[in-house]
């Protein structure tokens, strides 16, 4: 038995950040934007970096802030540590809390959660949508050395096809480039420079909000093939695709790719649809993990490791991969597309 997992799509989030607090630059504030007309809670997760022993309570603390709720408040890096926003009226609309470090992880982490900002069918105490201020700062406890934390935001959104139900919450921060201008030092794979192409890369100096880093949590562990998404027709990676580092040992990003669409401007692969004989485009990483499954469905009566058998093969298609390892792993698997190339004429 093998599993095959995508990456995730959410290279294009905004949903990852990395806070690097110094002696000269002890504090950092991210703004997090929640979205009005939310009907679900919206988290944030603030992981400190893996410690020998569990964290002072001076080591960093966390202050939470928004111009419609009573604050700020601050939690510090202590076991237990917990806070409860509310608006002016003394309702409860968020909470914070700080957990210490526990395997396998063993890394402390903050936790910031806030209640929908709207509701479809009942009155329930609601959150404020905008912009909420995380400012991490070190304390005492952090001594001379520097202070790397990272910062994920939960998935939030609602399926395509599906009926409104949640909405992505993001980190606004003005200094991220989102589309090519001059001026800009974009990553080598993102070339050629068109001003307003979309950066799939982080470019030189990113800050800190960050492209890098977006893997889907479930596809990090140790065993699984990972397969990210690639465009047929460029061999370049998806601009949704998401890669490492994943900041574990044993994994530094997806082990290969495969095609997710079939150009730039034929989003997605030719898939069955629900009615008989009918096909759909569909798109996503989502699309192509099955491809490397299928094809390892025939393989695996020789090598049970799968996730070796995926890098394997597609080391040995891309003995030079083009493509950045934490983006597409080994390279391409070149796998043909079940239906074929209907969408567009051959060469």
């Amino acid at each position: 038995r093998a599993v095959v997992l995508p990456s995730g799509n959410g290279n294009l989030s905004r949903c990852h950040a990395q806070i690097d607090l110094t002696a000269t630059q002890p504090s950092m504030a991210l703004n997090w934007r929640v979205q009005p007309e939310d009907l679900t809670i919206s988290t944030v997760e603030v992981w400190l970096p893996k410690l020998g022993a569990p964290p002072p309570g001076d080591l960093v603390s966390l202050r939470v802030d928004h111009p419609a709720v009573e604050g700020p408040i601050t939690v510090s890096s202590q076991a237990g540590a917990e806070a409860v926003l509310r608006a002016p009226d003394g309702t409860e609309v968020g909470r914070v809390a700080f957990s210490a470090p526990t395997p396998p992880t063993k890394r402390g982490l903050f936790t910031v959660s806030i209640r929908p900002t709207a509701a479809a069918d009942r009155l329930v105490p609601l959150a404020p949508s905008g912009v909420w201020t995380l400012t991490l700062a070190r304390g005492n406890g952090a001594g001379a050395g520097d202070l790397r934390l990272q910062s994920w935001i939960l998935r939030d959104e609602t399926l395509p096809g599906f009926p409104l139900f949640g909405r992505q919450s993001y980190f606004d921060d003005p200094g991220y480039v989102r589309f090519y201008r001059p001026g800009v030092e974009p990553s080598q794979y993102d070339l050629p420079k068109l001003i307003g192409k979309p950066l799939a890369y982080d470019p030189a100096d990113p800050g800190p909000v960050r492209r890098a880093g977006t893997q889907s949590g479930f596809a990090c562990g140790a065993t699984p093939g990972v397969v990210a998404g690639t465009v047929r027709s460029t061999g370049r990676a998806a601009a949704y695709s998401a890669g490492g580092p994943t900041g574990t040992a044993h994994r530094d990003g997806p082990d290969a790719a495969a095609a997710s669409d079939d150009s730039p401007v034929l989003p997605g692969v030719l898939s069955a649809g629900s009615s008989s004989g009918s096909l759909v485009a569909m798109g996503g990483t989502s699309v192509a993990a099955p491809l490397a499954a299928r094809w390892l469905a025939g393989q695996l009566k020789d090598n049970p490791n799968g996730r070796a058998l995926i890098r394997d093969h597609a080391k040995a298609k891309n003995p030079n991969p083009r493509l950045p390892k934490i983006r597409a792993g080994e390279g391409d698997l070149d796998r043909r597309a079940p239906f074929g190339s209907q969408r567009r004429p051959g060469p």
